[in-house]
């Protein structure tokens, strides 16, 4: 046995607080790294998201000049015609026949009038709100599946979050009339990069998925391909091609 004075008993103390001070800031700095990179994929994707709609308002830009020089050429003053003193027979007044439109003005007031297509994911809530069928709660609703997915790749993905009753008679024409999705501007996962705790808020990833990918990366390194994935997610093909959309390997 060592007999060991007190001395060494502090030195050897010492020695592993040092060490469990630095294991600790290693610790630290690894999740602050994998932190800054999830903050640089976001700002690289508002910036692409930026780009594209500065072009959009460019282009919208130089068709306005052209529509307003199209009004100044119409002539503004009307020819005047001779009023000739003759008696004046006053017109029956017709009757009125019932009409829808007056009625479909009240019930969509400041919504769109007609179908218009748009890019699911680059639209902001001030626009949602004027699709006919979507209120404040359904746009709050859509994007915040939006921002959990990294962006949508159909707009069939938005029947998996829209289940209620009243917006159920419009979800065909959303899908398939009203939006349409740009994957450009969806924002991809690194899936051997990020944290337990970013992967499992991933809406396709649940507790089991994101604790076999950990275990995964802990023994092999890494999540190579579609085949590894193919062995982590128990051959659940509709899952993988979902996810498909979104890991990078």
């Amino acid at each position: 046995m060592f007999n060991l004075t007190s001395n060494h008993w502090y030195r050897l103390i010492g020695v592993l607080c040092v060490f469990l001070f630095l294991f600790m800031v290693y610790r630290r700095e690894a999740r602050m790294r994998a932190h800054i990179e999830t903050l640089e994929m976001r700002v690289a994707a508002l910036e692409r998201r930026d780009h594209a709609l500065s072009e959009r308002w460019a282009e919208a830009s130089v068709q306005a000049p052209a529509q307003g020089a199209q009004t100044e050429t119409t002539p503004a003053v009307k020819e005047v015609k001779p009023v000739y003193h003759q008696p004046v027979h006053k017109a029956q007044p017709q009757a009125q026949q019932p009409s829808s439109v007056p009625q479909f003005q009240e019930m969509y007031e400041g919504k769109f009038q007609q179908v218009v297509r748009l890019e699911l994911n680059t639209i902001d809530s001030t626009t949602l709100v004027r699709v006919p069928g979507i209120g404040a709660g359904t746009a709050h609703a859509i994007l915040h599946y939006r921002r959990q997915l990294g962006g949508f790749y159909s707009t069939d993905q938005l029947r998996e979050r829209i289940t209620w009753d009243g917006a159920l008679p419009y979800i065909d024409k959303w899908c398939n009339e009203w939006f349409y999705v740009d994957e450009y501007f969806m924002q991809k996962m690194k899936l051997n990069t990020l944290s337990f705790k970013e992967l499992v808020h991933h809406p396709y990833l649940n507790f089991e998925d994101v604790k076999a990918i950990c275990r995964w990366r802990d023994r092999y390194g890494a999540v190579r391909g579609i085949t590894d994935l193919e062995q982590l997610l128990a051959a659940d093909s509709t899952k993988i091609e979902k996810l498909l959309h979104y890991v990078e390997f």
